[in-house]
């Protein structure tokens, strides 16, 4: 039996907070921490961030066809694609398949294209959660791609402070989403959007091509 749509999101919620949670445990356990280990689960926190909301996002699309047709015809995501007539009917047959593909390519931590995805494709305005979030998504791309150097070749310097509330951040920006997600679920299902997977039918898209 597939699981509704809302379910299934709260079940990516609740594993974004246990991540949290495992995180902010270890720190708390381990009273000497080096500079190295701090600044990688700071940097876990966005990653667990970013999954969330790539995780939320592709599912939704995968199993709620208004919410896919929203993505193709009202956002970027195939700015200046040309088809030729002649593959008209091969690109409707694989066009699920190619726009998720290029959803998992997408860089989650790029927020004004995620801000501007679940704004224009399930109405939740991610960006009056965020606050400090996305400076710290700035910090991890030093401590990730710089060693923990800004580019002014400076050493950054993560407290445990620093992550305990970057912790509570998220947790308050992904609990945000996830009220409005559920509210936007059941508006969308009242209009016949959010279904079981196994009750999808789709003029041009084969719903039963995902496991």
């Amino acid at each position: 039996c597939v699981k509704p749509i809302k379910e299934v999101g709260n079940e990516i919620f609740r594993r974004a907070k246990q991540s949290l949670n495992d995180i902010e445990k270890e720190i708390k356990i381990n009273a000497n921490l080096s500079r190295v280990i701090i600044n990688s689960l700071y940097s876990t926190c966005i990653s667990v961030f970013e999954a969330f909301l790539s995780e939320l996002f592709i599912t939704t699309c995968i199993h709620n066809e208004k919410v896919l047709k929203r993505l193709i015809t009202d956002t970027d995501i195939y700015n200046g694609a040309k088809i030729n007539i002649k593959d008209f009917f091969s690109f409707q047959e694989k066009l699920k398949i190619d726009t998720i593909k290029k959803l998992k390519e997408t860089t989650f931590h790029n927020i004004r294209i995620v801000c501007a995805y679940y704004k224009t494709c399930i109405n939740v305005d991610i960006s009056k959660y965020l606050k400090g979030i996305p400076s710290s998504i700035d910090i991890r791309h030093d401590i990730v791609h710089r060693n923990g150097k800004t580019k002014d070749d400076e050493n950054i310097d993560i407290t445990k402070e620093d992550t305990f509330k970057l912790i509570q951040d998220i947790r308050n920006c992904i609990e945000a989403i996830n009220i409005d997600f559920e509210r936007e679920s059941l508006e969308l299902g009242n209009k016949g959007g959010f279904k079981d997977n196994n009750d999808f039918i789709s003029p041009f898209l084969d719903y039963n091509s995902f496991e």
